[in-house]
């Protein structure tokens, strides 16, 4: 264990030196320092009396935005390494939208030491670079759709036939076409108004094409990633009445994340930050799953656990003295993480996306129940508190007005 928090300090150093400053890690302290988090983690672990378990994934903020823009989100994978220690093996900078947390793009960095880990700031450029890059990839696509340039007769064009797409590959060098020399993918059924743009296919663009004839070995391999990828969605993607197939398509697809309505606010089921995450509220932790494992109720399968509606985080009150019900807390309760999103929790732990979905549905929408005070655990603390205090009360009344004992004199009889 010493030798384990040694190497979290070597590294906690190195992060506080890159930007990294304040950490969320499961199981282990939310918010603070990368040597605080992973100590608190060895420290659950110890009193469980379990050995800890890798990998480790501790998460920090690398770019907090305004609700109208993107955010980014670096994430750290932890091993235990025989030689070194705690090694950090690989780092995802995660872009994220704002207003639904689906994923822009996403960048994963082999990590062989510690000064492979770029800045908070240059690991927000490389998200940017990548995302502007696919941006402009985008762009060029949709310019092309709406132009709709091609025809089966163009002269300027050369198309072949191959598993059941057209590969339309520009004659080189065309004088005053920079845009258009471009190989582009069309399915069949859908040329020429929807395409997908493989490379530039001119050497003085390019600088590694071939001029003559045309090149289309990127084209063809991007067809078969493609048609492999159908042929695993097809696999993967449950039967007809099974689910909604809109909500699957929805999550899978598009990267949309369940939502929870807790007292009239709206927060992400984010099971990879292992929370809810407040929409709309970057200052808010939201509620941490690893913080609430002991308001889980293993037969309902839910949690019902105290909630303050301001912050929009779990709040608990001080059970040993309370003696009343709290004004400023409620009592909330909603499903487990497994129940309120099944894809990411498969996902989460290595299952296919599909498993337990025939039982238990697919759904992107929930609402938690606010509970009456009165019927939680809470009334029955509250009047144990009252009854000790008044027993207390009456000890120390009692003490007060008992008469002082008459002493004995001492010695010897005269």
């Amino acid at each position: 264990m010493e030798e384990l928090l040694k190497t979290a300090d070597e590294i906690a150093e190195k992060m506080k030196e890159k930007g990294y400053e304040y950490f969320n890690i499961k199981r282990g302290a939310i918010g603070s320092d990368f040597r605080t988090g992973i100590a608190s983690y060895l420290h659950y672990a110890s009193f469980n009396d379990t050995e800890p378990v890798f990998p480790i994934y501790a998460g920090s903020g690398v770019a907090a935005t305004s609700p109208d823009n993107p955010y980014t989100w670096a994430t750290f994978k932890i091993v235990d390494d025989a030689q070194k220690g705690l090694r950090i093996d690989t780092m995802g900078i995660s872009m994220y939208e704002c207003h639904d947390g689906a994923l822009r793009t996403h960048l994963e960095l082999q990590i062989k030491s510690l000064e492979d880990i770029p800045s908070r700031q240059n690991a927000a450029k490389l998200i940017e670079e990548k995302w502007e890059i696919r941006y402009e990839k985008n762009q060029m696509i949709n310019h092309f759709n709406r132009t709709g340039m091609i025809s089966k007769n163009d002269p300027d064009y050369i198309l072949e036939q191959y598993k059941g797409y057209t590969i339309a590959s520009h004659k080189n060098n065309v004088v005053g076409k920079d845009m258009d020399n471009l190989i582009i993918v069309y399915r069949s059924d859908e040329f020429p108004n929807n395409g997908f743009i493989i490379g530039l296919d001119d050497s003085k663009l390019s600088g590694s094409r071939k001029s003559v004839p045309h090149n289309i070995n990127d084209a063809k391999g991007y067809i078969d990633w493609v048609v492999g990828m159908q042929q695993k969605k097809a696999e993967t993607k449950p039967e007809k009445n099974i689910v909604d197939e809109k909500a699957y398509d929805l999550r899978v697809n598009k990267g949309m994340l369940p939502k929870v309505a807790i007292a009239g606010h709206t927060f992400y089921v984010d099971i990879r930050m292992d929370k809810l995450r407040p929409k709309d509220d970057f200052l808010s932790k939201g509620i941490v799953f690893s913080d609430i494992q002991n308001y889980y109720d293993e037969d309902k399968r839910t949690y019902t656990i105290p909630y303050n509606p301001k912050t929009h985080e779990f709040q608990e009150p001080d059970y040993r003295t309370i003696k009343e019900l709290p004004k400023d807390l409620i009592a909330v309760q909603f499903p487990s993480e497994r129940l309120l999103d099944r894809i990411g929790w498969n996902r989460h732990y290595g299952f296919e996306l599909t498993n337990g979905l025939e039982k238990q549905g697919l759904k992107l929408q929930f609402e938690a129940k606010q509970i009456p005070w009165e019927k939680t655990f809470l009334a029955g603390l509250i009047k144990s508190n009252l009854k000790e205090e008044k027993n207390l009360q009456k000890a120390s009344e009692k003490q007060q007005v008992a008469p002082p004992k008459n002493s004995k004199p001492k010695g010897r009889k005269m």
